[in-house]
């Protein structure tokens, strides 16, 4: 879905980015290089008004217009796990995520969506792929940023390949639906 945001509501969320530097916890394991902030802590740093629109009636109508699917609802508030920033850089060797399913405690059909806001790479493709049914998606990077993706997490492996020297990405990960 192209254009998920408004533009000055993406402009804002922009900005809020630049005023996260602090608050970025580092992960650095075999199968995942990258920072993160949680959504609870995205709440309380942020200004809001960009995450109370990701949150809002509005732009789950929205998305639920765009894909068609009408009973789409979010996880609980409470759930940690409903919306978080990802950074992915490209320095010290790379950042990115190995080939994975979500988890989900969740009855019924979980989806994840991936709103890309920054796609700073040289590369055609974004960062972003896919594999439902084990056949492998690439998105193309012309149109990533301010796109929200969004794949049934619990079933489709998905990845970001690692970041080249220079490269830099910043995504939400989630909304969790």
């Amino acid at each position: 879905m192209q254009n998920a945001l408004p533009d000055h509501t993406y402009q804002e969320a922009l900005s809020d980015l630049e005023q996260l530097k602090n608050e970025w916890v580092i992960s650095n394991t075999p199968w995942r290089r990258g920072s993160a902030i949680g959504g609870h802590e995205l709440r309380k740093t942020c200004s809001g008004h960009w995450l109370e629109y990701l949150q809002s009636r509005r732009f789950i109508a929205k998305v639920r217009e765009a894909t068609g699917l009408k009973s789409l609802e979010y996880v609980p508030a409470e759930n940690t796990n409903r919306s978080s920033v990802l950074l992915y850089e490209g320095s010290n060797g790379g950042d990115g995520i190995d080939w994975h399913v979500d988890g989900s405690i969740y009855l019924g059909q979980r989806w994840a969506g991936i709103l890309v806001l920054v796609e700073n790479t040289k590369e055609n493709f974004a960062k972003l792929e896919l594999q439902p049914n084990l056949v492998t998606t690439t998105l193309p990077k012309s149109n990533i940023v301010n796109s929200l993706v969004l794949f049934q997490g619990n079933h489709v492996r998905h990845l970001v390949r690692p970041m080249l020297e220079g490269g830099k990405t910043n995504c939400i990960e989630s909304p969790v639906f």
